[in-house]
């Protein structure tokens, strides 16, 4: 599994996947189809880095639970890790 950051303006989608495309059409299946105008691997090293926060049922009300990019990645398939785009909840 790799973790892959795409870009599109001033927003951003982290998505994991065996490969980019993989990774790529789970994106553009959920979100829809955009302009990717960077793709950035974060390599497995930095998993236990990177906190990220998430929040139950997406209820911002709560406070939100803090997981590394490993930690938030269930199963062996393509699925959204993080994003700063909102909207989309």
């Amino acid at each position: 599994m790799k973790v892959f950051e795409f870009h599109s303006g001033e927003k951003y989608y982290a998505y994991s996947g065996d490969t980019e495309q993989k990774a790529k059409n789970q994106l553009f299946e959920e979100i829809g189809e955009m302009e990717i105008d960077k793709v950035k691997e974060i390599p497995e090293s930095k998993w236990d880095e990177k906190i990220i926060n998430s929040w139950e049922d997406n209820d911002f009300e709560k406070e939100p639970e803090k997981l590394s990019i490993r930690e938030s990645i269930v199963g062996d398939y393509p699925q959204m890790v993080y994003t700063n785009d909102f909207s989309t909840f």
